[in-house]
């Protein structure tokens, strides 16, 4: 089983991205007053599409080319793609924790850990703490490349 068909995988990533999406643009963003997604930006598409090819799959980029995931209502690669996104919320990535959220921050945490588990159960990868999934101590781009 791969870390694209992996059930268990698909599952906590979905609820990662259900736990974080709502957070995108709202009161406890880091940009607040900005557009959501405003943190979107091509290279995390780049990384994302890198890491869905690798896998062998395939997604439509309904988007514009700066953000070519971006479809009417959001991202359309799946959050088990996309981990470096699914992953980032403003005050994790900014200070390690929501001070006025500690329940957030402790579902967060169980989610992450959770999610760190099976991936390195599944194929010895995880997430560090800047949300890049790392196979042993380069990442999963990095390591793509080399194959190249």
């Amino acid at each position: 089983m791969s870390l694209a068909d992996d059930p268990e995988i698909t599952r906590l990533s979905q609820a990662m991205a259900d736990l974080t999406r709502p957070r995108c643009g709202g009161p406890t963003c880091g940009w607040q007053g900005k557009a959501k997604f405003n943190c979107c930006e091509k290279m995390y598409c780049d990384i994302a599409e890198e890491y869905a090819n690798m896998l062998g799959v395939k997604v439509d980029k309904p988007g514009p080319i700066d953000l070519p995931y971006m479809g009417k209502t959001g991202c359309v690669m799946p959050p088990h793609l996309r981990l470096v996104c699914t992953v980032h919320d403003c005050q994790i990535n900014n200070v390690g924790a929501d001070p006025k959220d500690k329940k957030f921050t402790a579902h967060y945490f169980i989610l992450r850990d959770a999610l760190n588990q099976r991936l390195e159960k599944v194929d010895s990868k995880s997430i560090d703490d800047t949300g890049v999934i790392t196979d042993g101590s380069k990442s999963v781009m990095e390591a793509d490349q080399r194959r190249k």
